[in-house]
């Protein structure tokens, strides 16, 4: 996933984007996207710009993994370090 957000987002210079891990139920009918960004304060521009572009991913999703309906993609912020 960090691999098609590099090719089909485009985040402004300065922004560094990067998945910090999927969250995946055992029924595998949704996937939620947990990104780290980093100036922080760019999270919501940057959770913004990928869910901007969320249908064209799920697209290139669905044909990698030859899997229809494959699962419903969300995005969220990873919230860990500010937690920690």
């Amino acid at each position: 996933m960090g691999a098609l957000l590099a090719e089909r987002v485009e985040f402004p210079d300065g922004i560094l984007v990067t998945v910090a891990r999927a969250d995946v139920p055992a029924d595998g009918r949704t996937a939620t996207i947990v990104l780290s960004v980093f100036p922080r304060e760019e999270g919501p521009r940057a959770l913004a710009l990928a869910e901007a572009s969320l249908f064209d991913l799920q697209g290139e999703i669905y044909t990698r993994l030859d899997r229809h309906p494959g699962p419903r993609i969300g995005f969220a912020l990873d919230t860990r370090a500010e937690n920690a």
